[in-house]
């Protein structure tokens, strides 16, 4: 089976190109991410866990990873790309796609 292990960077907020990798049958594969729980990829997952946050601890937790490793500067550039892009992507993912009412 073919993978790819990575496909954004929040660090540059674009697609990550990386070639794929190659796991074998008997491979344990744990997938990490936003939109794992789409309609088109839920069903690929033996065993999935949502974990609820609050959009403020979210972005909190943002401001904090970036500002520690990044610029000065940086918390302002988070604290827009949450409001415009990520929360308002993550509340209509939750409208269309229910991953709340998938939790284990």
């Amino acid at each position: 089976m073919a993978i790819q292990t990575a496909v954004f960077d929040y660090r540059t907020d674009s697609e990550v190109v990386l070639p794929a990798q190659t796991a074998t049958n008997n491979s344990i594969l744990i997938m990490e991410g936003i939109f794992l729980f789409r309609p088109e990829l839920v069903n690929y997952w033996d065993i999935k866990i949502f974990v609820d946050v609050d959009f403020k601890i979210t972005v909190k937790r943002a401001v904090k990873r970036t500002t520690e490793r990044e610029y000065i500067g940086a918390e302002q550039d988070i604290l827009d790309k949450y409001e415009k892009r990520y929360i308002p992507g993550q509340q209509l993912y939750f409208e269309q796609a229910h991953p709340k009412e998938k939790r284990i």
